[in-house]
């Protein structure tokens, strides 16, 4: 047995997460792997992104951008979308799913069904991070407004 020294009253308890809401975010890919897919027969990457702002700071969502697949058509709409995420962190030739991360972007997420009959957050568009845009649904305003994110910051 493993000896944790733990007391539960020192810490707050987890309440859990419910699905991220349908909105645009300020985010960043935090990981950024490429996998095989559960047949073998084709690769995808799979990127986290991390909410920078707002009400959902610090919550992640998953997308799975296809690469490689027998179908054609999944190739194209997989990097297409590489494509739209590539031109929302301005990385415009890659090499390596290490260079999709920690560059600021804006998403729109929206809802889908799984087969397991769960409701799942999933990345609907990318978008350059330029203005000021809050997560949505919008928090209240707050009473001073901290030191804006470096990537908004002009020279």
């Amino acid at each position: 047995m493993g000896n944790l020294n733990f007391n539960a009253a020192d810490v707050a308890p987890s309440t859990g997460f419910d699905t991220l809401p349908a909105g645009t975010f300020t985010a960043l890919v935090s990981e950024a792997n490429m996998k095989t897919t559960k047949a073998g027969t084709g690769t995808y990457i799979e990127a986290v992104f991390q909410v920078l702002e707002g009400e959902y700071k610090g919550r992640k969502v998953w997308d799975r951008l296809t690469f490689t697949n027998p179908s054609a058509k999944a190739t194209e709409i997989g990097r297409a979308q590489l494509s739209a995420l590539c031109r929302a962190i301005g990385c415009m030739s890659i090499q390596d799913t290490a260079e999709l991360c920690n560059r600021p972007c804006l998403i729109t997420v929206g809802h889908e069904k799984g087969d397991d009959g769960k409701i799942y957050a999933r990345v609907t568009k990318y978008a350059p991070a330029g203005g000021s845009v809050a997560a949505a649904p919008m928090p209240a305003a707050a009473a001073s407004a901290p030191a804006a994110p470096p990537w908004k910051r002009t020279a």
